[in-house]
């Protein structure tokens, strides 16, 4: 931390709430410092960034300014097309809320999707914090509400992609092929339940079957219910592909 006339300069990294409100937390202090939206100077969620702090008043917390950003967190966003009635000038509205300002797209851009939609906008331009920043479309996901948009739309927001590395798909198909039928050596040691009246719950094309339940009558008035979950470490071997691709994901 360095002193820049009656006021200290430092950095840190800046976390921003639903409201708006940056909090940066730096080595130097031993409280977060508040940034109001109004001195975030362009600073998104999770940037580094180099800031200074007002003078202290007495029993009242640290308050700051973002003087600039060193390194961006993210700059790719999920969210939907706003076109503006009687106007080519569009904007994307971010899924996240901690993303405090919609993202302008040029009419260019603006002519490739339709209103109401849901798209992944990268950022390509943002000096000016008093205009929004501007974003080039890198996917269109479909419209706003659609089953398949959606999902893509939540595991684009978190940084994945929906299709795995193809070494991960390889281990994938290759397990699949060995774990049918079930060897008898699976079995043993195990509680079976293939005849008791055990269902799941999900959709018909569900895929993943990670939990059941399981219904048994004890007697006049008593029934057991059971509740089955997937042993999946029993497939998926510590340090393989999918392994390391579902610790990578889950982080």
């Amino acid at each position: 931390m360095k002193k820049e006339g009656k006021k200290s300069v430092a950095k840190g990294i800046i976390g921003i709430t639903s409201k708006g409100t940056g909090y940066v937390t730096s080595a130097g202090f031993d409280m977060d410092i508040q940034i109001e939206p109004q001195f975030l100077n362009t600073a998104l969620h999770g940037d580094e960034v180099e800031f200074f702090v007002f003078p202290q008043i007495e029993k009242e917390r640290l308050d700051g300014e973002i003087i600039r950003v060193l390194w961006r967190a993210k700059m790719e966003f999920v969210g939907t097309v706003d076109k503006r009635k009687g106007s080519a000038i569009s904007f994307i509205v971010p899924d996240d809320k901690r993303m405090y300002t919609d993202i302008f797209i040029s009419p260019a851009e603006s002519g490739r999707v339709r209103n109401n939609w849901k798209v992944l906008v990268r950022i390509i331009k943002w000096d000016d914090p008093k205009k929004n920043p501007e974003g080039r479309i890198v996917k269109v996901l479909g419209k706003k509400g659609d089953n398949d948009a959606e999902m893509e739309s939540i595991v684009l927001e978190k940084g994945f992609q929906m299709k795995f590395p193809p070494k991960v798909e390889k281990e994938a198909e290759l397990l699949g092929k060995i774990s049918k039928p079930i060897p008898r050596k699976d079995i043993d040691g195990r509680r079976d339940f293939r005849r008791i009246t055990t269902f799941t719950i999900d959709p018909e094309d569900a895929k993943d079957f990670d939990d059941a339940l399981s219904f048994k009558k004890v007697s006049d008035d008593v029934f057991e219910i059971g509740v089955h979950i997937a042993d999946v470490s029993h497939y998926v071997k510590e340090g393989g592909r999918l392994d390391e691709e579902a610790r990578r994901r889950g982080v």
